[in-house]
């Protein structure tokens, strides 16, 4: 990426002007005074190139790049999809430098379905090695071979959907790029497919002016962006003098340096062909390659080898002998077919003290096989392979072997384990039938193979995978931070007066990089409006947030959204609307420091929230602790029936619903509501109760006291044959609309009743050990409210009271 900046000579322009003015001015004077100046206008030029790399030296595509002159304050985004390109003031053909004469390496399609192709640019001739690297940093295909130069094809083959890195190395370069699989595919493989054509609008420069004032010296900042996942990935930042042209190397700090096991896999499926009908040439063998050690390293001891995994499946553990093979042609026996003889392997399984208990010579199996006698060198159809685990290395904690029972596989036996590798204790691993001190002197680096050997007769199985994990070793993991605009919420109006709105958002992610900014922006005119519109910030950071809006016009509808800034750019919530009215009374919800938004109900002269608490923190921000010893706490309504919390709310005790108050308040007694409403006392309920009695149309059977139906909710009562009853006829009920839910308490009770707090303290138990509450009870066979005394470490709902 190239950008060149343009210094105009304003000063010899100004120069000549006034020169024109005189008595001494000719055109030929003028001539010579513009031959003066234009070579320095031409030569006014600064070009900053830039390339993007891994923190291991490897190409990064950029996406854009941030220039910023910290001495004059201004900044310039340059964005291209290419790796290298050039954006040029002076329309010349694009200099070529060292990175023109590397490889370049497109990946079609991307993201892709378990198969893609590979076209690379090879400007020279040299050998080269092509690998795919997994998230974990695992080698999981590779492809050596010599290359003339020129343009050439790949295709390759990935059975994991997931992002992976693909390198391709030569003498003198390093290149990768990101692959993303989106479906399950066939084996892990590179294939060459020969010479090929690069697209050419892969190739393709850019011409663009940047035109802004600058001098020598001025205080320059750049940061690098690549795109990965929907999101972004930035560099380090540089920061430095402009002295001149200048060649940018933008660092992605994308893999993380750690010391531990290194593993080796390979994945290519393999029939053990039946040994009898082969004639002895029936084993199935899987290879993987060891690289990295430094050469003089070699096997010094049996835990060098921190285990050897193959997944396969074969009926007749007995009959099964495998050997591990080490570069120098080295061999050890990790297990050995059942009985005596002179065929191959013959030997005894491993006794119960090495993991192999209950098991007889034709009774255990590899896997969930495919028992099919007499099949001989056809293959089988394909049972499920099981992970088996052989290891030397002492509490190593790996075990992908079947623990379940005791033992691998024994026909006959119905209910037999599930795959191994979904055993969750990592205590058992098989030990290699001759100890992998036979190795000791082994190269690390090359060709490691297993063989997996058929011994017996008429049957068959599969090696579907074959790792081996070597000793601790520097491995990189790929890590990128990935940033991104920030996420933000708009939850609405809060509180509505005379003189002003109070709207709020929830910063919910930062998008890792700090929000600068956050605050509402509205309009009267525009829907979705933006901060070009009427905007008032709200601090930095996240969480919830209240913006105060005045000089509001009556009965003029508003649009509104949140946004959030951070160094990447600006992100707005969901647009929502609301008509200013001085009639305020109980026509905006109800929002807590969560987020939550509640409906709320006008019933006489009170305002309601209809639905129930579901707050996860008290209104300063403190999390609410889930049910421990100590107090305050909630509980999850009917977490043993797994009942939703989002329709249910949450059960608080005393002490949370009370939060901070003193148990002899009992007036406008905020606790857990949020700000705004307050928990009701006893009295207040009683209002609600009076004016209900007082209104026919909520009383039934002619009976005033019967009101309880047209508070409750029209479903998830329990149905009683009760006349006026709250679960009789659950069509008739929530006349108000109040939808009164039977939340139960504790795990009890979910759909038979509900209670809730009141902030009127009723005195201590008769042991005087636990304070007590007045609270409403309502039970799916009862007509009408009543009201009950509760310990205050029992569980109940709330609902809260508008203030006035």
């Amino acid at each position: 990426m190239l950008f060149i900046f343009n210094k105009l000579y304003y000063i010899e322009l100004t120069l000549i002007y006034r020169i024109m003015k005189t008595k001494f001015f000719s055109p030929f004077i003028l001539m010579l005074l513009l031959w003066s100046v234009i070579p320095f206008t031409s030569k006014a030029q600064t070009s900053v190139s830039f390339t993007g790399l891994d923190n291991r030296g490897q190409r990064v595509e950029l996406h854009h790049v941030v220039v910023r002159n910290l001495t004059r304050d201004w900044s310039v985004t340059l964005t291209y999809p290419d790796t290298t390109f050039q954006i040029s003031g002076t329309g010349v053909e694009p200099m070529e430098n060292e990175y023109s004469r590397s490889p370049i390496m497109r990946v079609v399609p991307n993201p892709f379905e378990g198969r893609t192709s590979v076209i690379v640019s090879l400007p020279y001739s040299d050998k080269v090695s092509v690998n795919v690297v997994d998230m974990n940093g695992h080698i999981v295909a590779q492809l050596n071979r010599s290359l003339q130069s020129g343009v050439h094809q790949f295709d390759i083959d990935v059975q994991v959907p997931q992002t992976y890195m693909l390198n391709f190395k030569t003498s003198r370069d390093n290149v990768s790029a990101k692959m993303i699989n989106v479906r399950a595919g066939g084996d892990n493989r590179i294939a060459y497919v020969g010479e090929s054509v690069m697209p050419l609008a892969q190739t393709k420069s850019i011409l663009q002016d940047v035109l802004e004032t600058f001098e020598i010296g001025d205080r320059m900042q750049y940061v690098g962006y690549m795109s990965e996942n929907g999101s972004y990935v930035s560099s380090d930042t540089v920061e430095r003098d402009l002295t001149g042209d200048d060649l940018v190397t933008l660092t992605f700090p994308l893999w993380v340096k750690v010391l531990e096991p290194r593993h080796f896999m390979d994945t290519t499926l393999q029939l053990i062909p039946d040994g009898i009908e082969c004639n002895g040439n029936c084993s199935a063998q899987q290879v993987v390659v060891v690289e990295g050690y430094p050469a003089t390293d070699f096997v010094e001891s049996a835990e060098d080898i921190q285990y050897v995994r193959l997944k396969l499946e074969h009926s007749f553990v007995g009959d099964v002998c495998i050997r591990l093979h080490c570069p120098n042609g080295m061999f050890t026996t990790i297990m050995k077919k059942n009985g005596s003889g002179s065929g191959q392997c013959a030997s005894q399984l491993p006794s119960s003290s090495l993991g192999w208990v209950g098991t007889g010579a034709t009774g255990a199996f590899f896997g969930a096989a495919v028992d099919d006698s007499g099949a001989g060198c056809t293959p089988t159809p394909m049972g499920v392979c099981w992970n088996y685990c052989w290891s030397e290395v002492e509490n190593q904690g790996y075990s992908y072997a079947n623990t379940a029972h005791g033992y691998v596989y024994e026909s006959g036996v119905s209910g037999y384990p599930i795959d191994s590798t979904d055993v969750s204790s990592m205590s058992q691993v098989y030990h290699p039938e001759v100890s992998f001190d036979n190795l000791v002197g082994c190269p690390l680096n090359g060709a490691w193979a297993i063989d997996v050997l058929d011994a017996g007769v008429s049957d068959n199985g599969y090696l579907q995978e074959f790792e081996l994990v070597l000793r601790e070793d520097t491995v990189y993991h790929y890590a990128p931070q990935y940033i991104s605009t920030p996420q933000v919420a708009t939850l609405g109006v809060s509180y509505m007066s005379n003189t002003r709105v109070e709207c709020m958002g929830n910063v919910t992610e930062e998008g890792g990089l700090p929000v600068t900014e956050r605050g509402v922006c509205w309009s009267t005119t525009t829907q979705n409006p933006t901060i070009d519109d009427s905007h008032q910030s709200a601090g930095q950071g996240l969480g919830t947030f209240t913006v105060g809006v005045t000089s509001l016009v009556a009965d003029q509808t508003y649009y509104v959204r949140a946004y959030a800034l951070n160094a990447l750019g600006v992100s707005y919530g969901e647009q929502k609307m609301f008509t200013y009215t001085l009639d305020t009374a109980c026509v905006l919800p109800a929002i807590d420091v969560d987020g939550n938004v509640y409906d709320v109900v006008k019933i006489g002269q009170q305002c309601w929230m209809r639905e129930n608490m579901r707050a996860t923190h008290f209104p300063d921000g403190t999390e609410i602790t889930e049910f421990t010893t100590s107090l305050p706490y909630t509980w999850t309504p009917g977490r043993w029936t797994l009942l939703d919390a989002n329709v249910f709310g949450y059960l608080y005790n005393w002490p949370a619903a009370m939060y901070g108050a003193s148990i002899g308040d009992s007036v406008l007694v905020q606790g857990i509501c949020p700000n705004g409403w307050h928990l009701p006392s006893g009295t207040e309920w009683g209002m609600l109760i009076s004016h209900m009695e007082s209104q026919s149309q909520y009383h039934c059977g002619g009976n005033s006291a019967n009101i309880a139906k047209a508070l409750a909710a029209d479903q998830y009562w329990m149905t009683s044959s009760e006349s006026c009853a709250v679960g009789n006829d659950l069509s008739a009920n929530n006349a108000t609309g109040f939808s009164m839910l039977p939340a139960g308490e504790w795990e009890l009770h979910n759909g038979q009743c509900t209670n809730f707090w009141t902030s009127s303290y009723q005195g201590l138990s008769s042991n005087g050990i636990y304070h007590k509450a007045q609270t409403m009870e309502l039970m799916y066979f009862m007509p009408r409210l009543s009201t009950n005394t509760r310990s205050h470490n029992e569980v109940l709902s709330v609902r809260c009271l508008r203030n006035y």
